[in-house]
This record gives structure tokens, sequence and C-alpha cells, in this order.
């Protein structure tokens, strides 16, 4: 996708649409078979944005067991009314309504052979209005005593074989990217608007209807298999087709993750997935572009409508556009279903390694999971030990901490009437105790040592970084090249971290002078750290003769492992407080460095990579200056405040202290006002979107102020600096520029 495609403005969806992604006429193919865009088909339906007002903000995810009045599903008679209301709702916000299964299906044999003991069956079913609709089905039968489980998914027929081979039979459906014959389904039920992943989920369905007619099908053994978005269609299907027994929904990015958890993740967001792939879902999915915390259903009400079958949740923790975090929220979100069900065993939640891709011997992982399920062996062992095992209620029992926040008294304003210039250090001093309070101990014992930098050799300017790197960067920036090296010792306290630098090309060569340094920290970002989609922001800081540090944060990427045991090695410490004293170590490590200016360090990160920015410049005076995007709302705010405190105390574990507080967030001891106060009289540039759901902009402009109290008591007003999109929390080409820009000016280099 390009990093500047522009974009124009929709006057049904205001501002908002001064995003790129929300523009109909930039987007990949048309949005149905009526309307080749989206404002197409607003004009062609008239239909207009939910009054969101009316609908309520759901930050995290939609619980299942609660049905629309907030009433507790507490019985099995209760969810089955509570599954038919959320089948409504995914059908009108999500995947389009469905006809009902025709009543005229007939299969015509047009080929059938056999070979080495197998059955090889091609059949053409017909159905629908004057039997026009047809669905071309390959069976793969083993010659064996029935009946027989069933395994189906779309055109692999490596897979079949292999299913064939342990005794399935094995069914492929036409309805997948170059051969799908659910394309011309929607004229002939033209009162239907079904999207077309449920197109050829539906089509799946008529695939069973012909299953059922077979005396060799066991039709109580019927497991159904999908990748990526055919996985995502086999959850639709399985959702709504309760004759399929089993389903394993392979890496289906959005599909598993959900539409609220992504948009800080680096992972695929409604507003890519509707700009990508406009035909997919709904149109009227894109309404809730920067409001997806107003979307009245997601996905892990999609995966509970499968309860009680066995599901089996899997995607790779390193795959480009997948959020493994994610993941295990919706895992934790959909198991109270299943144990209302009494069927907790039957959902599974597989966190693999490797790409995107399933290789034979992971699909060979599924038939386990189907050969289990189905009560045929005990192959398949569910994983018991999560990614992301923190909860605040298991850190205090780790910790032994407790405290009551009432006992705190209300927090004191710290730049509210602020000293004269000469007393501020004092000030100054109490912040940095008090966000070392909520930071954590860190262990006692030897800082990591620093890292002897060396110039980049010819094999380190080559494309790839190294094998994750070359997966992710170069899809993104293929010319861009980088060099490797080590902060400090690799041990057990986890001192030792990988970074990577880009220098200018001038620099890298020795014919230009040291050039000043920016370091990069990355957003919620856990499957890939900072590789994907950084490249275009790099390249704006080298064409302006600044080299980029970068390194995946602590519990992200290359050192996810560092988060799943974090808490059990350092209860009193907190993630937030191992990634700030990271960036310090790594800006000694730059005091050292003989091919940079490690005199002129400059911070940059998005989303919680502003927010560890912020934190390391206000206690570090090393640090020259800091520009950030949508890094904080303020943590006292009466809404917004709540929600992040809950992001960074509970949900994502980083200031587990914080969560003392939730409920009385006005007794926090520090709050943005204040670390944005302590970087003075450094410069600081916040960028901070207007419509970002994460904050709320009106009090994060009034911390910005704040501050700018104390950056006038040191004649540097101009310091500071905030700049407000008429935007919502993304990462976009403008930003970059102006974060690349500003940086420059502050390192006298040239702005481009």
């Amino acid at each position: 996708m390009a990093d500047d495609a522009p974009g124009r403005p929709n006057r049904l969806l205001g501002d908002y649409a001064a995003v790129k992604w929300v523009q109909a006429d930039r987007q990949r193919g048309p949005v149905n078979w009526r309307d080749r865009t989206w404002s197409d088909w607003q004009r062609r339906t008239g239909e207009q944005p939910p009054d969101f007002d009316r609908l309520p903000s759901r930050p995290f995810l939609p619980d299942p067991l609660l049905d629309d009045d907030g009433r507790a599903i507490v019985t099995a008679a209760d969810w089955r009314e509570r599954r038919r209301s959320i089948i409504r709702q995914v059908e009108h916000w999500i995947t389009g309504t469905i006809p009902p299964p025709p009543d005229n299906l007939v299969a015509e044999t047009v080929a059938e052979t056999t070979e080495d003991g197998l059955t090889l069956r091609t059949v053409v079913l017909r159905f629908g209005p004057d039997q026009r609709a047809r669905l071309t089905v390959r069976l793969f039968i083993p010659r064996a005593n029935g009946p027989l489980p069933v395994v189906i998914t779309q055109r692999n027929d490596r897979w079949i074989r292999a299913a064939v081979r342990r005794g399935f039979i094995g069914c492929l459906y036409a309805a997948a990217d170059g051969d799908d014959d659910t394309a011309g389904y929607p004229p002939l039920w033209p009162d239907h608007d079904f999207a077309l992943l449920m197109r050829r989920a539906w089509g799946c369905s008529r695939a069973i209807d012909y299953l059922h007619t077979l005396p060799i099908v066991d039709k109580a053994r019927i497991g159904l298999v999908g990748h990526s978005r055919n996985g995502f269609q086999a959850l639709l299907a399985a959702a709504l087709d309760e004759r399929i027994q089993a389903v394993v929904p392979a890496s289906t990015t959005v599909g598993l993750n959900g539409f609220r958890l992504n948009d800080r993740a680096n992972s695929q967001t409604l507003d890519e997935l509707t700009y990508a792939f406009p035909s997919w879902l709904h149109p009227r999915l894109r309404f809730f572009v920067g409001r997806e915390d107003r979307l009245p259903i997601d996905m892990n009400s999609v995966m509970a409508l499968v309860a009680p079958r066995p599901l089996l949740l899997t995607a790779s923790v390193r795959e480009a556009d997948a959020n493994p975090w994610a993941l295990e929220q919706m895992d934790r979100s959909v198991r109270p279903v299943y144990r209302l069900l009494g069927a907790e065993d039957r959902l599974a939640l597989r966190q693999r390694d490797g790409v995107h891709g399933v290789a034979d011997e992971e699909f060979a992982v599924y038939l386990d999971f189907f050969d289990t399920v189905f009560g045929r062996s005990q192959a398949f062992r569910a994983a018991k030990d999560r990614v992301f095992p923190y909860t605040f209620a298991n850190w205090k029992r780790a910790s032994g901490e407790d405290l009551r926040a009432a006992d705190w008294p209300p927090a004191r304003g710290l730049v509210d009437a602020p000293p004269s210039a000469a007393e501020w250090d004092a000030t100054r001093k109490e912040i940095r105790q008090r966000l070392a309070w909520l930071l954590g101990e860190p262990p006692p014992g030897q800082p990591a040592a620093a890292a002897v930098l060396r110039l980049p050799t010819a094999a380190d300017t080559e494309p790839r970084l190294n094998r994750q790197a070359a997966q992710l960067m170069p899809f993104d920036c293929p010319r861009l090249a980088g060099t490797r090296f080590r902060v400090g010792p690799r041990d057990a306290a986890g001192d030792g971290f990988d970074a990577w630098m880009f220098l200018p090309p001038a620099a890298a060569s020795g014919t230009a002078d040291r050039p000043p340094v920016v370091v990069f920290l990355h957003d919620y970002a856990y499957a890939t750290g900072f590789f994907l989609r950084a490249g275009p922001l790099f390249e704006r800081f080298l064409d302006r003769g600044i080299a980029v540090v970068a390194i995946d944060l602590a519990g992200f990427h290359s050192r996810l492992e560092e988060g799943t045991g974090f808490y059990g090695r350092f209860p009193r410490w907190s993630l937030l407080g191992k990634m700030v004293a990271d960036v310090q170590s790594l800006v000694t490590a730059l005091a050292g460095a003989d091919h940079v200016d490690g005199r002129h360090v400059f911070l940059t990160g998005v989303g919680l990579g502003g927010t560890v920015a912020l934190v390391a410049a206000a206690t570090d005076d090393r640090i020259a200056g800091v520009a950030v995007c949508n890094a904080f709302t303020p943590l006292r705010s009466a809404a917004g405040g709540a929600a992040f405190v809950q992001d960074l105390a509970d949900r994502h574990g980083l200031v587990p202290r914080l969560g003392f507080f939730s409920g009385a967030e006005g007794r926090i001891p520090a709050d943005f006002d204040a670390v944005l106060a302590a970087v003075a009289p450094r410069p600081v540039l916040v960028i901070a979107a207007q419509f970002d759901r994460h904050a709320e902009h009106d009090q994060v402009a009034a911390s910005v102020a704040a501050a700018g109290r104390v950056y006038r008591l040191f004649d540097a007003a101009d310091r500071l600096q905030l700049i407000a999109p008429p935007n919502y929390n993304r990462f976009t080409a403008t930003e970059k520029t102006q974060i690349a820009d500003w940086i420059a000016r502050q390192a006298g280099t040239r702005p481009r």
C-alpha cells in the first residue's frame, strides 16, 4: 500500500474522512456486484452513518454473555436466544444477510477416477433460482468402511491429500481467490447483501448439503479448515452452520484479532481492510473507521457462535498483520461462553512461530486437533502456557504489593504554579521520584556494558537485515539497509538486546561528519516490533542527514519471550521501566560511538513508543529532544484516562502500580503535564490527532499548555509544540514528514 496515498474528505463522515483509507475512490476493486466504490454504495442505498452518540463506547471487547440491554446470560437457554441476536448483529454490521438454504439442490458427477485405493470425484452442485447457482466440489474418498469423518477446505489439495492419509474424506469447494463459483450468487439473490467472505462461507454450507446426502460421510464429524482470508470465511461458515462440528481458522489476521484491538498494533486495521479489500465485508463497517469502539459487535462474538463445537484459534506470534496479544484477548473473551455450555476443553489456542504461511507440518497439527476432538486419537495437546499471562490480580499475588488509593492524597498539580527557573530543579526531582515509584524497582546489579559500535560492513548493507527483517522491512522499504549491534551482554536480567542502525549514505561511506541520531520506538506491535511499516519514516530521516537507531521494546517481536516471563523474574519492576532503562542503555552506547554524534540523540515514537520516549526524556537529561505521535492521554482525565490506566496497568501490564488507582485516577502521583514539563527546556513535539479514540484531545492539549508554563520560565516557549491533525489514531505520511523535519531543525540538519 502506498505510504503517501492521498484522499479527499467524504462529507457524510465529516472530518474523519481526512484520513487516506476512508476514501472510496482510492480503494482496490469494487465494493460489491452493484457498486464500484463505497460512495456509489452510499448514493444507491442512501445509507447514513449511525448516530455514534447513541452507541456506547466499548474500548475493549464486548462481552458475548451480556445481551443488548446489559442483562447477563447465565443459562444455556439464555445463550440460544443471545446467539440469535448476535447472528442478526453480525449480518447487519459485518457480513450482510444470507439467503435461506436452497431446497432444490441437485448434484451432477462430472468426473470420477480411482487411483491407489483413492476415489477422486468432481461434482457440480446446482441450486437456487432456476438452479442457476453452481458450486464445484472435489472429493477424495479413501477405500475404507464408512462412515468416515470429513475435512473441508478451499483449493489446497496438498492439505487434503494429507487428510486422506489420516483416514478422512477430503473435500474441496470452489470458493477462493482464483477458483470461486460463488461470484455469481449476488445477482441471483438481490434481496440479500452478503459480502464476499460471507458469500463464500454460504457456499461452504452448500457443499455440506451435498455431503449430508452421502452414506459414506460421518455427519457428526465434519471439520472445516482455512488459512488467511479463507480462514476468515471458515470461521463465518462455522459460526452460522452448526453442522460443521469443528473449525480451524488459521492466521486470519483481523478475523482472529477483531476490529477494536488492531489500530495501535501495526496489524491489519479496519481502515486498511476496507481500503485494500472493500468487497470482503459489508460496506457498513467503513462507518466505524476511527470509531471502532462504537461498533456494537466484534469478532469475539462471531467466535462465540461456534460454541460448544470445537474451535482452534491459531496464528504465528510474529507474522505481519497479526496481533498475538489480541488473539489471547479473544480467547479469554470467548472462553466463558464455552464454560457456560460445559465445553471449555473444546476451545483451544495455539500460538506458533514463523511467518504467515502455514507449513505442511503445521497442517498436521490441525489434523491432530480434528482427530482428537472427533475421538480418533489423543494426538493434540492444547497449550497451557500463554504468551501474555499477565493480569493485575496475578501480579499483586506475585509481588505481594497492595495499597488503597483512598489512603493517598489527591495528586498535587506539579506544574499549576511553577516556581522560578532557578527553583524548577527541585520540582523536576520530585517528578522523577514519583515516576520512579510508578515504574517500580529495578533489580540491583551492574548496568549493561556499553556496546562497541562498528561501521557497517558490505554484508550489512545488503537489502536484507536478518531472517525476520527480510520478511518485513524490504516489503515496506526495499532500499533500506542497516547494521545490527548488541547493547550490553545478554544475561538473565535481560540487560542485553539488539539494536539496528541505519546511516545516511555519506556517513556510511565515511565522507561526512558524524550525523545526529534519532532513536525510534514502536507502538503496540507485538508481532512485528519496529520492522513493519517503519521504512518510510527511516528514509525521511536518512534523506535529512540523520542516522536512525531502532529496537524492539521488551516483550515485542524478537523480545516477545522477555515479556512472557518478566513479572515472574522482576515482580516489583515494570515493563515500562525496563523499556526506559533500555533506552538509557542505548543512549550510553551511542555516546561511545565513533560514527554518529552521540551528543545529539533524539527520541521519536508512536503510541506506546511515544509514551516510552516521553518518560525516558523526562528522566534522562542526555536526550536532546523528543517527538511523539498519539502517545498519551492524561491519566487523571475523566474518561480517557481511566481507559489508558487500564491499558497500562491491566491489559498490557506495562505499569502494574497504576492498577491501584483504577477508579481513583485523580490520586495518581504524576501525570503527563509533569512528564512534559520535566523535559524542559529541551525541545518536544507532540502530535495528537483530534479524533484519537484512545485519547481525550482537549485534555491532551491542556497538558501541553500546562507544561508550557514551565517552558516559559526558561524563555523556551517555542520549544514545546503541539500539532493537532484532523485525524484519528494513525501514523500518516504527513505526520512522519512533520517529525522528520522538526528533528532536522532541532539537530541543525536541513529539512526537505
